[in-house]
């Protein structure tokens, strides 16, 4: 919050806007995967590992509160499966915006 100088509600509220425009992928990862998630007080604990490799990803969340869950889920999975988004604001926008016709 000091980097940006704003409110932890404006950069909550920003970060849910940005998880809300985010690709779905049905494949998003590879093969079997198994996923879990621990919930402690103000942490939740999101883990996959793909079964029968080594290969594991985690994130941890602080204060997820149940609601916003599907979100953070759908945002662990395209940040294990399609970091390149992250990169920058204007990948996020390139890879997450569409074009809408009109007439």
């Amino acid at each position: 919050m000091a980097l940006t100088q704003l409110s932890e509600e404006t950069v909550r509220n920003w970060f849910a806007k940005f998880r809300k425009y985010l690709p779905y992928n049905q494949n998003v990862l590879e093969h079997i995967v198994q996923l879990d998630e621990a919930f402690f007080k103000t942490i939740t604990l999101m883990m996959g590992k793909q079964q029968g490799t080594r290969k594991l990803a985690f994130e941890i969340f602080h204060h997820a509160h149940p609601d916003k869950l599907p979100g953070v889920v759908s945002e662990f999975c395209v940040r294990f499966s399609s970091p390149e988004i992250f990169e920058s604001p204007l990948t996020y926008l390139q890879k997450t915006l569409t074009f809408v016709p009109f007439d």
